[in-house]
């Protein structure tokens, strides 16, 4: 065999294994952004949550927050609130978290919460419960709108709903030896 013809055949195979290496990693680096954004918006989520931020509201509290700045998880796992490369500090001197975030958003944007501005009357939740109203995993009241909705607040309430109904996040329809109203 031809030498020339040899070495041009195996630049052409590094040159098509570079490129091949260059879209891994591509993909590589935006699975962990990817990771990254999920694991700021569910602590941002939970926290909202935690502090009152009306069910609705959650997803327009998560992107307020996503826009507000960089957000890393340090090495003990807490999300902090980053400022030109150093963690964010409030006026006391504590380093921002999603919660301490989510509290001062309260005086900001009272209209999130329950109990602030333009509330809606509606039944309140059993405490350590997010969901109010009928159950949409139960055969009576299946609704996929609500499960979706339900499961873009809380993957947790809308486990403990769907498994209070015989079913699981996720099922296409709901279960039939469930009896009405159980």
């Amino acid at each position: 065999m031809d030498y020339q013809a040899r070495i041009a055949d195996l630049e052409h195979n590094l040159q098509v294994l570079q490129r091949r290496l260059e879209e891994a990693e591509t993909r590589a680096m935006q699975a962990e952004r990817e990771t990254e954004r999920m694991k700021i918006e569910t602590h941002v989520r939970e926290a909202a949550l935690e502090s009152g931020v009306k069910p609705g509201a959650i997803p327009d509290v998560v992107a307020r927050a996503v826009r507000s700045g960089e957000w890393k998880v340090n090495s003990q796992g807490a999300l902090m609130r980053m400022k030109e490369g150093l963690p964010d500090v409030n006026t006391r001197g504590d380093y921002v978290t999603p919660k301490s975030w989510v509290r001062r958003l309260k005086d900001e944007a009272p209209y999130y919460f329950d109990g602030g501005q333009d509330t809606v009357d509606a039944p309140a939740a059993k405490p350590g419960h997010l969901h109010t109203g009928p159950n949409p995993w139960l055969v009576e009241n299946w609704n996929m709108t609500r499960q979706a909705r339900i499961c873009a607040v809380s993957m947790t309430e809308a486990a403990r709903l769907a498994a209070g109904a015989g079913c699981r996040v996720g099922d296409t329809r709901p279960n039939p030896n469930l009896k009405k109203g159980a």
